[in-house]
């Protein structure tokens, strides 16, 4: 599993629009592209899908952007980065598209499937408001 650009940057948005928030006011996403040294192409990428899936709202005009529709704490890094990888399982066979003929017989499922079943625990119980206040713990296994 690889976390690419498009799942890093979608977490920094968040962590971003999280940091500023202010009751009532839009962040524009030139504040966060310069702030984020991210494109402004790309931050539209990315916002369009939070804004789709319901976990920011927008408003167009001169004082417009983008807000978060709940609290910080209420958003987990699993929940972002799933929406914007589609899926963060270790390995193919896991990630619900392809099926594998060998999966009856292989005996590295069950290794691959509790792997699986810790990084999403993991990053389930772990939030924006998490990150912002330094609250990650090392993970003991």
């Amino acid at each position: 599993m690889k976390i690419s650009t498009k799942g890093r940057y979608a977490l920094r948005v968040m962590l971003d629009l999280a940091q500023h928030k202010k009751e009532g006011d839009y962040i524009s996403l030139k504040d966060i592209s310069v702030r984020q040294e991210l494109s402004m192409k790309y931050l539209e990428m990315i916002m369009a899908i939070m804004n789709r899936a319901g976990l920011v709202k927008s408003s167009r005009g001169k004082f417009g952007g983008y807000q978060l529709i709940k609290e910080p704490e209420e958003y987990t890094v699993g929940s972002i980065l799933k929406l914007t990888e589609g899926s963060i399982s270790p390995v193919v066979c896991l990630d619900g598209k392809k099926n594998c003929s060998r999966a009856q017989d292989c005996i590295t499922l069950p290794m691959w499937k509790k792997l699986d079943q810790i990084i999403d625990e993991y990053l389930e119980s772990v939030t924006l408001a998490d990150l912002i206040d330094n609250k990650i713990d090392s993970y003991q296994i």
